[in-house]
């Protein structure tokens, strides 16, 4: 338990503090969203039964990551993967240099028959692997950010 210590401040050393503490509090914040939206990204694109069927991989490629603005579209004609894993790229970068003032991030697949695959269409992975993909990254970073908790250095 911390000790605590009566001492004279000044008004301005306590709004330092304060004001501190919040840094911190916000820097904390941006990079557990950036690393629980990049570990949503990485179980979407990562091989079945898990992420996304493949087949010739332009669905895996068009899981693009977006601060601020849905990603419309899709990348080219099916099987276009190089374009479709180059605005995947881009939108990755993107997302590491998040800001919260860039807004939501946003995950988003625009292929014709992504509800399709995500409702069991394909053999490769279980209906319901995009709700399961974001289940198991939330409870994965809940558990991290209560045993951070608990185990922080006062």
């Amino acid at each position: 338990m911390a000790k605590i210590r009566a001492t004279r401040y000044s008004n301005a050393t306590i709004q330092k503090q304060i004001d501190d503490v919040k840094d911190l509090i916000r820097e904390s914040v941006k990079e557990d969203v950036i690393a629980l939206a990049l570990n949503i990204h990485g179980r979407l694109v990562d091989n079945p039964p898990e992420g996304t069927p493949i087949d010739t991989g332009w669905a895996s490629a068009n899981w693009w990551v977006s601060a601020g603005t849905v990603p419309t579209g899709n990348n080219g004609s099916k099987g276009d993967v190089a374009s479709a894993q180059s605005k995947q790229s881009a939108g990755l970068a993107d997302i590491l240099t998040y800001e919260p003032s860039k807004g939501v991030i946003y995950i988003t697949n625009n292929t014709p028959y992504i509800n399709r695959l995500n409702n069991g269409w394909s053999q490769q992975s279980p209906a319901g692997f995009v709700d399961r993909a974001v289940q198991i990254e939330l409870t994965r970073f809940t558990h991290s950010t209560n045993y951070r908790a608990i185990n922080r250095d006062d």
